[in-house]
């Protein structure tokens, strides 16, 4: 592909340079790279998520990394780079971009030189596209295509100091560096500065130091830098430019449609963390699925700080909502600190709200059929009759009709087998049997609504949130009583610890039989003495809920419940008994989960959260808060709190392979396990790991997920 004779002389290839052939070279390259970069993200991502969530494509991914690699390459699993995305994006985009930077050029440093260029161009809208919010790419969430533009953003630096370095060196050679100096290339050279600001900054220790100044230079130097580009290139790139500014223009448009203002009311929950609550009708659009989320940032007292903070240099924080779709008010769980000022009754912009991606779960889109039940249902449901559906389908005369109903029905997931619940606003289409989830700080705000979702269409949860502070466990009070399946780990750190187990049972030197973990045990299973935290266990507070002394709606809107158990709860409601079970109180078994440094004795408040200046008598709700409230605090009911440090194990993994048996069925096949039928792949691939917070308790938990075959879904909370 490459001569071995590399010509150094500059002079004599100069010419070659501008003529038509080498040109067209140039124009081929760039015009490729911007096709495939385009390909790639707008067709191939999307394309290629969508297939990983089907069962054929499950079944052979599974196959290799967990049947293959974890079982047969040991040195390859043992690898860290083998499991790192960054590494993976990055050797992927090196080989493509290398290959058009060098492919027939002939070893003419000039023909490179001017193809780098281009290329890096070239690759800017498909970078662009990467950073819209909400990304029109389907079925894809903007935030889970940041390593993308990330990396990409960072090989089209190093293509463009390729370029500069070597007409640099060009310019050197031929005694000819007064061409620096000219208007064209200054703003090559000063978009080229502009790019390696915007590398440097994004380094990861230098955005988590200052993260506003790190948006606030990556915003300016993109403007900057794409109109330099079009300044500096000859011939022209138009169309380039065009594409690009057609995209800044458009998310500043939307940003500016989707912005409304308001003012929040915050609740200081703990020295780490606050509640903010503002009305659901200052969102611009209403939220369909759970854990949406929206961007928020404080209206400036001073209209020049306002117009630079909101509107030419937009900065915004985005928070999950915590709360669900159908409530009124909308509830954000936020972290205590520099990033976003917090002062109550005071006016904020929001923008949004912005829908999640999370592949199991997706809102019902109602035949005709079905919304004329519903809506019959709805109609006679206060007329005290209590065989609606009975009645319902005894007026229907068409046979085929009748036919329609009595095949939709049992097909119907098993969670949403009854007409009550078909109409709910809390009924989704859940695309799994079981979820497991694991949570840091205060990404709990995902998992609320997405653990209070999946319960009430009848999914079984476990989550597992790992807090810093056992106060943070007051939250819990401000949302409605359904965390059947919560696990609360006061650790100190939020933070998740996985033992793999591939590496104890290679000690004895055995692999793990995959038929055998299928059936809910390992070949190596854990002694009853192995500890499921990483240390003592201090304390354990609370229990899973029982049925009788706490409402479950699962089991309200199931077939199996009747008339007349729906009838006594209304009785017991009626006679002014509590039916839900009382709250628990806990207390820790010393000072060290206890923070309260942060505690400000003179006025028993906390310093994070601000009153409203403009009015000395607004002041935080925290501001009543007392010593004893920091040294026992009430948290509802079937919350189970452990102080200590969690790692996952066996026992969370042999939970994700349980199954439920309602009975002896020829068509329920987890009542015959040994069934020609049925496949334990099959089961897995109904089992999804979900985990939201920092990058490592997401990276351990990934780890754990993809080790033992199962679907994986991640939020993260960090940037």
């Amino acid at each position: 592909m490459f001569n071995r004779h590399w010509d150094f002389n500059w002079n004599n290839v100069y010419s070659s340079l501008y003529n038509a052939q080498d040109c067209l070279k140039i124009r081929c390259a760039a015009r490729t790279t911007f096709l495939v970069s385009l390909t790639f993200v707008c067709i191939l991502l999307p394309l290629f998520h969508s297939l990983a969530l089907t069962k054929k494509f499950y079944k052979l991914n599974h196959n290799f990394n967990h049947h293959f690699v974890y079982q047969h390459l040991n040195w390859l699993h043992d690898l860290t780079l083998y499991h790192n995305k960054s590494v993976h994006i990055t050797l992927f985009w090196s080989c493509f971009v290398g290959f058009a930077t060098f492919y027939n050029t002939n070893g003419e440093l000039n023909h490179i030189a001017k193809r780098s260029g281009r290329i890096s161009i070239a690759l800017l809208p498909a970078i662009l596209i990467l950073t819209l919010r909400p990304s029109p790419l389907p079925n894809l969430l903007y935030l889970s295509l940041l390593p993308y533009h990330k990396w990409i953003s960072r090989i089209l630096i190093v293509e463009s100091f390729l370029h500069c370095g070597l007409y640099v060196w060009w310019f050197a050679s031929c005694n000819t560096m007064s061409k620096l100096w000219k208007f064209t290339n200054i703003c090559g050279i000063l978009a080229f500065i502009a790019f390696f600001v915007i590398g440097i900054t994004s380094v990861n220790k230098f955005r988590r130091m200052n993260f506003k100044l790190f948006y606030c230079i990556h915003y300016v130097c993109t403007w900057t830098s794409i109109v330099l580009l079009y300044l500096h290139s000859k011939p022209s790139i138009l169309y380039y430019f065009c594409f690009c500014v057609v995209i800044l223009l458009y998310q500043v448009y939307y940003r500016l449609s989707h912005t409304k203002k308001t003012k929040i009311t915050i609740t200081c929950i703990s020295p780490t963390i606050s509640l903010l609550e503002f009305p659901k009708e200052y969102l611009s659009n209403k939220p369909i699925l759970p854990a949406t989320h929206v961007r928020l940032n404080l209206v400036r007292r001073n209209p020049f700080a306002n117009l630079v903070n909101n509107f030419i240099i937009p900065f915004q924080h985005p928070f999950t909502i915590a709360s669900l779709p159908n409530d009124d008010a909308v509830q954000l769980i936020v972290r205590n600190g520099r990033t976003l000022p917090l002062e109550t009754n005071s006016s904020y912009y929001i923008t949004g709200c912005f829908e999640p991606m999370i592949d199991f779960i997706s809102k019902r889109r109602e035949n005709n059929l079905w919304a004329t039940i519903i809506n019959y249902f709805d109609n006679n449901s206060n007329t005290g009759n209590n065989d609606t559906y009975l009645t319902y389908s005894s007026n229907i005369q068409d046979a085929n009709t009748l036919n329609i109903m009595s095949q939709a029905l049992p097909s119907l997931p098993f969670q949403v087998n009854s007409l009550p619940l078909l109409s709910s606003p809390l009924r989704y289409k859940i695309n799994a049997t079981r979820v497991f989830m694991v949570v840091g700080g205060t990404a709990i705000s995902f998992a609320l609504p997405v653990l209070r979702i999946l319960n009430f269409n009848g999914v079984h949860t476990r989550l597992i949130w790992v807090t810093r502070d056992y106060q943070d466990l007051q939250v819990l009070n401000h949302f409605k009583n359904n965390f059947e399946g919560l696990e609360v780990y006061v650790s100190g750190k939020n933070s998740i610890d996985y033992v793999e187990e591939y590496n104890r049972l290679q000690e004895n030197k055995k692999a793990p039989n995959t038929e055998t973990m299928a059936n809910g045990n390992l070949v190596e299973t854990e002694s009853e003495n192995d500890p499921l935290l990483s240390g003592n266990v201090k304390t354990t507070f609370g229990a899973i809920a029982d049925k009788d002394d706490e409402i479950d709606f699962t089991e309200t809107f199931s077939r199996k419940k009747s008339i007349k158990d729906l009838k006594k709860l209304a009785k017991r409601k009626k006679a002014n008994e509590n039916v839900f079970r009382e709250q628990t109180v806990i207390e820790p078994p010393n000072s060290t989960y206890a923070t309260d440094e942060d505690f400000d004795s003179s006025n028993h408040s906390y310093s994070n959260v601000s009153p409203n200046k403009d009015t000395e008598a607004n002041t935080v709700a925290s501001s009543n808060v007392t010593r004893s409230i920091l040294r026992k605090i009430r948290i509802p009911a079937g919350i189970k709190v452990s102080f200590g440090r969690p790692v996952l194990n066996n026992s969370h993994y042999n939970w994700c392979l349980e199954k439920e048996c309602i009975g002896p069925s020829e068509h329920n096949l987890c009542c015959h396990p040994n069934s020609e039928n049925s496949s334990h792949v099959d089961d897995l691939a109904n089992v999804w790991v979900v985990a939201a917070g920092p990058n490592s308790l997401i990276e351990n938990t990934n780890r754990w997920a993809t080790d033992g075959g199962l679907h994986f879904y991640a939020e993260a909370f960090a940037v």
